[in-house]
């Protein structure tokens, strides 16, 4: 099943303008293969704004799963990564699939925002087959 899981807050950003952070990590678990992200950005943050979203704390080392920077338009963002061909040693080129996270935790960050900017962040997530 395909599910939004969210939102995810970075929280209001602190600092001077163009050089504000947030960062907020939370303790809902996101098992599945993740197809992208969703955000929506408050309190109109300048196009300088970066955006980091990552899985922490699960069963792998900790992934960035979205970084995209001087970004402050929201919108769907869809995510995958190349699929490397382990018998070649190769990636394949134009071929990508879903990421996989397994009891993750999500942390949203901004920077070189302005103050009380924010983004909140859905998570979209192929449960299918996934024990609960």
């Amino acid at each position: 099943m395909i599910q939004a899981v969210g939102p995810f807050s970075s929280g209001l950003a602190v600092g001077g303008a163009g050089v504000a952070t947030a960062e907020t990590s939370y303790t809902t678990l996101i098992t599945g293969l993740v197809l992208g992200v969703y955000l929506k950005y408050t309190d109109t943050p300048p196009a300088t704004t970066d955006t980091v979203i990552s899985a922490i704390n699960g069963a792998f080392p900790d992934m960035t799963l979205f970084s995209h920077s001087n970004e402050n338009t929201d919108g769907m963002h869809l995510l995958g990564e190349q699929v490397f061909d382990a018998l070649l040693g190769t990636v394949i080129t134009g071929v990508y699939h879903p990421i996989p996270v397994v009891r993750h935790a999500i942390k949203v960050a901004i920077a070189q925002a302005n103050a009380n900017d924010e983004v909140s962040a859905w998570i979209i997530v192929d449960t299918l087959g996934v024990a609960a």
